[in-house]
């Protein structure tokens, strides 16, 4: 017996039949959701990474922020530091040039000059002098109310 078609040509119509069903496999709605699911699984893993990548990136500037204003603070303590023993060494100077100004003043003190002083008018009875009225001791409170005596070694 014969068949009705030849064996190539059912070959060809069977290799052709199942081409067209691969070829719609991968053309299926199916195979669209996957590559959608892949790319978003992929968006998402870069998100994640460029997160992960700014955090990094933020923390080493709080490091840096850190470590430039902890060297500013030192340099200003030394500043501060410098300041203090410069004025601690004037202020010394200061008061021994005082005190040998003030023994200067003492033991060297010149004698004043003597000043012309014109004689007193004479008095008439019509200006009489009145007597010097004694001026009263002040209060306790008003004696505690005055400022103390402050020495300013500037």
């Amino acid at each position: 017996m014969r068949p009705l078609v030849p064996l190539p040509v059912v070959m060809l119509v069977a290799v052709t039949m199942l081409g067209a069903m691969l070829g719609g496999c991968e053309r299926a709605p199916g195979a669209d959701y996957d590559t959608a699911r892949l790319d978003a699984a992929d968006r998402a893993e870069r998100a994640r990474q460029e997160k992960a990548a700014q955090a990094m990136v933020a923390d080493t500037e709080d490091a840096v922020r850190w470590k430039m204003m902890a060297a500013r603070i030192d340099a200003l303590e030394r500043e501060v530091a410098a300041l203090r023993d410069t004025r601690q060494m004037l202020d010394a100077t200061l008061v021994a040039d005082r005190l040998a100004r003030v023994e200067a003043g003492v033991v060297a003190k010149p004698e004043p000059a003597p000043v012309a002083m014109p004689s007193p008018a004479p008095r008439t009875a019509a200006r009489a002098v009145r007597p010097p009225v004694a001026k009263a001791s002040p209060t306790p409170a008003k004696r505690a109310a005055r400022k103390p005596l402050e020495l300013d070694l500037r």
